[in-house]
């Protein structure tokens, strides 16, 4: 039996710390299971004063949580300009993957079928909880189509011939086109789906959680923007709100 990927929060001050320890060390002596101290971590708001980050450390001696620390696959800092930074791993992994297959000598039916099957299918995990930019999505389109139309090019300089616009490859089969996904239209409609579920399940407890934070007193529609907020509610506002305002204009 294993508990991975826990995440235990708290307010910052050595009572508290203290009784999470307590029950974390009862909840071992009863299974018989052992923390992991060494890959686990801790985080501490900006606002708790040096004295008693160092008082809680010496309760639980693991070291703080930086830029590289991942929980479930997703980075939990990420820079608030650039949030999409801290993705760029699934850019590598784009880039890793062209090394394993010999595409130059793959017909285009097989590198159609390696698009849909493997390239399309690495970042909808990531796309389900945040909304990527318009440049990172295009840098990730760009190794799909260069490697459609060429292949792995040893000489990065070489620009591909790109013979019909990527718009129409990404077109449904039955109207002309390829049906291969548009990463921004699936990144959009994964973030509205997660925001629809949150409306249509109020008490679900990611619901519960984000409303208690950020709208309260209020629905998910009509929830202020103009405040701080996560990765993942800000990604449910962009799409919310371009939807609203797109129904306002018509009307």
């Amino acid at each position: 039996m294993f508990a991975d990927d826990l995440i235990v929060c708290g307010k910052a001050n050595v009572e508290e710390a203290s009784a999470i320890f307590n029950i974390i060390d009862h909840f071992c002596q009863e299974s018989g299971q052992t923390p992991n101290w060494s890959k686990s971590g801790i985080l501490f708001s900006k606002n708790v004063p040096l004295q008693v980050k160092q008082d809680i450390k010496t309760i639980f001696p693991v070291p703080n949580i930086d830029e590289s620390f991942v929980h479930l696959g997703h980075p939990l800092v990420m820079p608030c300009k650039d949030r999409s930074a801290a993705y760029n791993f699934v850019y590598d992994k784009f880039k890793s993957k062209l090394s394993a297959y010999k595409a130059n000598r793959l017909s285009h039916a097989a590198r159609l079928t390696l698009i849909k099957s493997v390239f399309s299918s690495i970042p909808i995990y990531y796309m389900s909880n945040i909304l990527f930019s318009k440049k990172f999505l295009a840098k990730l389109t760009a190794i799909i189509r260069n490697f459609w139309w060429t292949g792995v090019q040893d000489d990065r300089t070489t620009k591909s011939l790109c013979l019909r616009a990527w718009a129409d490859v990404c077109t449904a089969k039955n109207i002309g086109g390829l049906g291969v996904r548009n990463m921004q239209a699936i990144n959009q409609g994964l973030i509205l789906s997660a925001a629809w579920r949150l409306a249509k399940e109020p008490h679900n407890q990611v619901a519960q959680i984000l409303r208690a934070k950020y709208h309260h007193d209020t629905s998910i529609w009509r929830a202020k923007s103009n405040m701080p907020k996560s990765a993942f509610w800000s990604a449910v506002l962009k799409p919310r709100n371009s939807q609203c305002n797109s129904s306002n204009a018509y009307n």
